[in-house]
């Protein structure tokens, strides 16, 4: 086939599907006239190796197409707003299909910039219908002047009128003994026997310091002693006089037996070392 009639076949098919299906571009038709020229530097960015310049056109872009889909979804919902007033249900742009064209971001961004144009006054209105309205007048007639002219029929100033009861005891002080009675009565206590209670815990401390203060040699005659008392009077008591006697001896034994190993140890420790040993 000759290369002019190739030509002609290939022209007369590219109308005529042009015709029918139409010209098909990557484009999207929402995009505004930035976002192409953004993207062709960016292109340029990315083929030259230039990572900075290519992350900050690529931000950039993004940035300018979030806003031009939020334009797009914001013509959309008030399409939908206007046919469903009309009442017109033949519309090419459903909610359902804005909603599902809708991702989480995409709707962050449309609240943030929603909020952002909302003017003071459409605040203001809101409250006023909800029934939060600011009363222009006060129920209560306040009176600055009245405490002023008190203070002029007394004939003191204003400051020392003001301060004239600061003096004034508002209490008592607490006396500690009333206290103190106070807590007893609520625990169900009197004086007496709190008294009663701090003699005995006194004599206990002092018995406990008695028998601390005990030694061996002292032990040692008291069991003696009760070894004499259980063969005269009571000879049930001999067999465990005689066993806190072998207790005693025992003690006595281990800690004289601690006390050699120690002195030992030390005394290795400290003598001095004979050079012609």
């Amino acid at each position: 086939m000759p290369e002019e009639l190739w030509r002609e076949v290939r022209n007369i098919v590219q109308e005529a599907a042009m015709r029918t299906q139409g010209n098909k571009s990557k484009k999207a038709t929402w995009l505004s006239q930035e976002a192409p020229r953004m993207a062709q530097e960016r292109r340029e960015a990315k083929v030259k190796r230039e990572r900075e310049r290519f992350a900050q056109l690529n931000a950039e872009f993004q940035r300018i197409a979030r806003r031009d889909r939020r334009v797009l979804l914001e013509e959309q919902c008030r399409e939908v707003e206007d046919n469903s007033r009309i009442e017109v249900t033949s519309s090419s742009v459903g909610a359902t299909s804005i909603a599902a064209s809708i991702n989480a971001l995409d709707a962050v961004l449309w609240i943030s910039s929603s909020w952002n144009k909302l003017q003071p006054e459409a605040t203001r209105k809101c409250f006023r219908r909800a029934g939060f309205v600011r009363d222009q007048e006060d129920d209560v007639e306040l009176c600055p002047d009245g405490l002023t002219r008190e203070a002029e029929i007394e004939g003191v100033d204003f400051e020392d009128f003001v301060a004239i009861d600061d003096e004034v005891a508002t209490s008592t002080e607490p006396d500690p003994q009333a206290v103190y009675q106070s807590i007893l009565a609520e625990a169900g206590m009197s004086v007496e026997a709190s008294s009663a209670g701090d003699d005995a815990e006194e004599e206990s401390d002092d018995e406990t310091e008695m028998v601390q203060k005990l030694k061996e040699e002292d032990v040692g005659r008291m069991l003696a002693q009760l070894r004499c008392f259980a063969a005269e009077k009571c000879p049930e008591m001999l067999s465990r006089v005689a066993s806190a006697e072998a207790a005693l001896t025992a003690y006595v034994c281990s800690k004289n037996k601690q006390q050699t190993r120690t002195d030992t140890f030390s005394g290795s420790i400290l003598a001095p070392e004979n050079p012609y040993a």
